[in-house]
């Protein structure tokens, strides 16, 4: 049985409708009511009702297209597994961040211990790394929020306070603690690649006010840009600001300490299972254990000069 005709089969039954399955499988809509007719003649069985406007699986066609999905699936982790097998055997680490810049110097330290791993690193979308994890395309991904898919694991790695920061010409940057509701009237300023928007109107809301949110950007050096020319504030994990301050220690930018009690940020591993870990995922995820703690007391030895001053 050709497998495209399956294929076909199926996007006939999901959309009920050949005009708008032969527009997703990129074929003419005569060329699809072949295919279907071909397949109902190889089967023996009508597979379809056909009305007016529409093509409505039969009883007949829903036990063959529950037959069809098993099969997909099984073939899905076939895949997987071949995938896994491969990756574990060729010492290969696949690794994704929606987080900008978070692994640059990550990598290069882990592949300094460990020159014998191949790393495969990309920068995805959540939806996308949660499809890479649960596809075993993908042996961990580093990300600061917690799934939406049951089905992946996930451990937070550090979690910090958020901090307040603006330009030093900013009114604000006389205050050196105080609570969000102050900066109700500021333009905010969202690094989408840490955490999203609705995350920040959370926050504020919180914190009794919906935020001017200004710009939606998803680069750490477009939003210092505009921190520096004055465009707005921006609600920042404490972490993110140590390696602002850390490249470019003379910068204009100022850290006001928040009052409120708001969640911690947080950054964690996402990861299908122990089961389904390589060897070498299992050296990376150990490696970002041991660096996250180091991270964490440089991180309080800098609060405490920070808010010293």
């Amino acid at each position: 049985m050709d497998f495209s005709n399956l294929e076909y089969f199926r996007a006939v039954a999901k959309y009920e409708n050949l005009t708008r399955a032969a527009k997703e499988l990129y074929i003419s809509e005569p060329g699809l009511s072949k295919y279907i007719t071909r397949l109902e003649r190889q089967i023996g069985v009508p597979l379809f009702d056909r009305r007016k406007g529409r093509i409505v699986l039969n009883a007949y066609g829903q036990m063959f297209l529950d037959c069809v999905n098993e099969a997909f699936s099984s073939l899905e982790h076939g895949v997987s597994a071949v995938r896994s097998a491969y990756s574990q055997k060729q010492n290969v680490l696949s690794v994704a961040c929606s987080i900008e810049d978070f692994l640059t110097d990550r990598i290069k330290e882990f592949a300094e211990e460990h020159p014998e791993i191949r790393i495969r690193q990309y920068r995805f979308s959540i939806s996308e790394i949660e499809n890479g994890i649960v596809n075993k395309t993908l042996d961990l991904a580093i990300c600061a929020n917690p799934p939406a898919n049951e089905k992946i694991k996930y451990e937070v790695l550090s979690q910090c306070p958020f901090i307040l920061v603006c330009n030093r010409d900013n009114p604000l940057s006389v205050q050196r603690e105080m609570h969000l509701k102050v900066a109700e009237n500021e333009h905010f300023i969202c690094d989408c690649s840490r955490f999203s928007r609705s995350q920040i109107e959370y926050i504020c809301q919180l914190c009794g006010f919906s935020p001017i949110i200004s710009h939606e950007i998803e680069s750490s050096y477009i939003l210092k840009s505009l921190l520096d020319s004055n465009a707005g504030v921006a609600l920042m994990p404490l972490a993110h600001f140590m390696k602002f301050t850390a490249g470019s220690p003379d910068n204009q930018l100022c850290a006001i300490k928040l009052k409120d009690d708001l969640p911690k940020a947080e950054i964690g591993v996402f990861y299908l299972s122990e089961e389904y870990l390589s060897a070498a995922a299992n050296l990376f995820f150990d490696f970002l254990r041991r660096w996250t703690k180091q991270e964490s007391v440089r991180m309080e030895s800098f609060a405490e000069e920070l808010f010293a001053q």
